[in-house]
């Protein structure tokens, strides 16, 4: 109900399906929409959200894509990408477990910004690579040039202990 509520707040477009308790819905990233699904799992009481990641992946491009995922996995640090080389299909996913409590708010602000914030960084990458726009290397280079997930919260811890230990 919660989600159905920030997502209407946001005027994202979404699709309900009650009985799967299944939300999917689409957010306009820099480059591309990106499009998302999320299903409350009661059972296993996690909140599972998916985006496929609309790439044309040639069979040759299969090792450099899974590369490219392995080397991006490495530097996001909630939620990761998979990559199926038999369909040739990106998603991205991210899981928060719930067991027995309400989810609040802002889990579920902390599992959409994290999650439109890694798709669209690293989307247009992706589809760089798969159109043969960089090589492999260049994809690993660039993005180390930016910090990665792990490095900007060290850097807000370090920056934090400073304010408070001066």
């Amino acid at each position: 109900k919660e989600l159905c509520l920030k997502i209407k707040d946001n005027n994202w477009k979404f699709l309900v399906e009650d009985e799967e308790l299944r939300v999917s819905f689409s957010v306009d990233g820099k480059d591309s929409i990106m499009n998302f699904r999320i299903k409350v799992d009661e059972e296993s009481q996690r909140i599972k959200l998916l985006s496929h990641i609309p790439i044309n992946i040639a069979p040759q491009k299969n090792k450099d894509i899974a590369l490219a995922i392995c080397a991006a996995n490495n530097r996001i640090i909630d939620g990761n990408f998979d990559y199926d080389t038999k369909s040739r299909i990106v998603f991205f996913r991210m899981t928060n477990s719930f067991n027995d409590l309400e989810v609040k708010d802002d889990v579920l602000d902390y599992m959409l910004e994290c999650s439109f914030f890694v798709v669209d960084k690293y989307d247009t990458l992706l589809r760089a690579l798969a159109d043969g726009l960089m090589n492999v290397d260049e994809f690993i280079k660039m993005i180390y040039q930016f910090p990665s997930d792990f490095e900007k919260e060290d850097a807000h811890k370090k920056q934090n202990a400073l304010k408070i230990y001066g």
